[in-house]
């Protein structure tokens, strides 16, 4: 019953070309989704830089 682990099972019988538009939207949706993942990724690292820095200045200020 490993129906779920084997990727072969995966629509091979739907072998006929499917319509542009449904190439399109697909695409489209993988796009955004990948968008929003690297804007997240951007904003993360943005936040911990700008922490690092507000750290580091406020460790130099208090070490003189």
């Amino acid at each position: 019953m490993t129906e779920e682990r084997t990727p072969h099972h995966h629509h091979h019988h739907r072998h006929h070309h499917r319509d542009e538009s449904e190439i399109f939207k697909n695409r489209q949706l993988k796009s955004k989704k990948r968008a929003k993942m690297f804007s997240n990724f951007l904003f993360t690292t943005g936040c911990i830089l700008a922490l690092l820095i507000i750290i580091t200045v406020f460790w130099l200020y208090t070490n003189e």
